[in-house]
């Protein structure tokens, strides 16, 4: 599907209705939206004092046992190498050290649950 963008217009039980740059109206069905994967992310602040590699491996190993969360990496990043569950520092803070990890699910109310 075709990558778009607009302003939501209006939102149905059956579809929703973005008004595009070119005036446009684009409809898109609600069960396209419910197809799509959610990728959740989630933030931890941990001490100064922790090993930041350790968190990270706790992190990941509770991201992966949750069983909401799911595989959707690409068979290239799969022969690159890349993680299930990236985990990146993203700040230091006064008082804590932020992580912040990402995980997929199948749909929002998994990623809300999840959350």
């Amino acid at each position: 599907m075709a990558s778009r963008s607009g302003v939501v217009k209006e939102i149905t039980l059956r579809h929703v209705i973005i008004r595009d740059f070119e005036s446009r109206r684009i409809i898109i069905p609600n069960s396209t939206i419910s197809d799509e994967k959610i990728k959740q992310h989630m933030e931890f602040d941990i001490s100064h004092d922790c090993d930041i590699t350790t968190a990270i491996k706790i992190l990941r190993k509770q991201a992966l046992a949750h069983t909401l969360s799911i595989d959707n990496r690409t068979l290239d990043q799969l022969e690159e190498g890349a993680k299930l569950v990236p985990i990146k520092l993203v700040s230091l803070n006064d008082s804590s050290v932020k992580l912040r990890a990402w995980v997929w699910t199948s749909s929002l109310e998994d990623a809300f649950i999840m959350s």
